[in-house]
């Protein structure tokens, strides 16, 4: 199961702010990992590794199920397995990106 929840939160009635979540299943939990949270993913055989601020999640899936499924405006695929988000991203190069100090 993969698929972006957009959930409304309200400080009060009339201000709410959207915050979109990836739900992943791993094993037989659903976790709930913030799009903002996602430092880059990681294709891994017929498995995705989610690297978060939180931690890292394994999940199966294709790269391109899940690109399809994240916002093209965050988040970029620059290698046939990785996708990375862009707001992590401190430099390029013609064959990796660097996000936060490591290589990929």
């Amino acid at each position: 199961m993969l698929s972006i929840l957009r959930a409304r939160t309200a400080k009060n009635r009339k201000a709410t702010e959207e915050i979109a979540h990836l739900l992943v299943k791993v094993d037989r939990s659903l976790n709930q990992i913030p799009l903002e949270d996602i430092v880059y993913l990681e294709s891994d055989g017929n498995y995705l590794v989610f690297h978060s601020e939180s931690g890292q999640y394994r999940y199966r899936a294709t790269i391109t199920k899940v690109m399809k499924s994240l916002p093209s405006e965050s988040f970029v695929q620059t290698h046939r397995t990785f996708i990375v988000n862009k707001q992590f991203v401190s430099g390029f190069d013609s064959s990796f990106a660097t996000i936060n100090g490591e290589v990929v």
